[in-house]
């Protein structure tokens, strides 16, 4: 919706804000014409039609993290914000490839539970993180699901189910 710029300065204007509490949640958007997209078509924000230019916008957003948030960032940032904790970042993924983005770049990543694939970008985040500069860090493996009695029974078919695919964090949404 935004420039790298704008995103990643109003994240770390949040996490001050915030005393340090804020989470930045990211995705790489929605494809064109599909209902996820209205607001931007309503909106007159055009969006990238291949995935691979949604996730290159996406990278593009992680690295001016990596640059505006380093303490030992180059001079000319000066003036922008530098949050103090970095703020962790959760990407919610839609894609294998995206999975590994998270696994390479991110805190945290979040999925639809009933995803079909749920359990392969799980596996694809675990492996490239391991195999990435950050490999020993925690990845937290969050999903989010409708609120039901059924997903509010920590004893229940469905928190085992997210449970056992090494999943931490379930997001329960009315």
């Amino acid at each position: 919706n935004r420039t790298a710029g704008m995103t990643v300065t109003a994240a770390a204007s949040l996490q001050e804000i915030s005393g340090g509490r804020f989470v930045f949640g990211l995705g790489a958007g929605a494809a064109p014409n599909t209902k996820w997209s209205e607001e931007q078509s309503l909106l007159g924000i055009a969006l990238p039609a291949s995935m691979a230019a949604r996730h290159a916008r996406l990278v593009e957003v992680l690295d001016l993290c990596d640059e505006l948030w380093d303490p030992n960032r180059d001079p000319k940032w000066t003036g922008f914000p530098l949050p103090t904790p970095r703020p962790p970042v959760l990407l919610g993924v839609n894609s294998t490839a995206l999975a590994e983005v998270g696994g390479r770049r991110c805190d945290a990543l979040n999925v639809r539970l009933e995803h079909p694939q749920i359990a392969e970008f799980f596996a694809a985040a675990v492996e490239a993180r391991r195999t990435s500069a950050r490999a020993g860090t925690p990845l937290t493996l969050t999903a989010w699901t409708l609120m039901t009695p059924e997903s509010l029974d920590p004893a229940g078919e469905l928190q085992g189910e997210f449970a056992a695919l090494g999943g931490h964090t379930l997001i329960l949404v009315r």
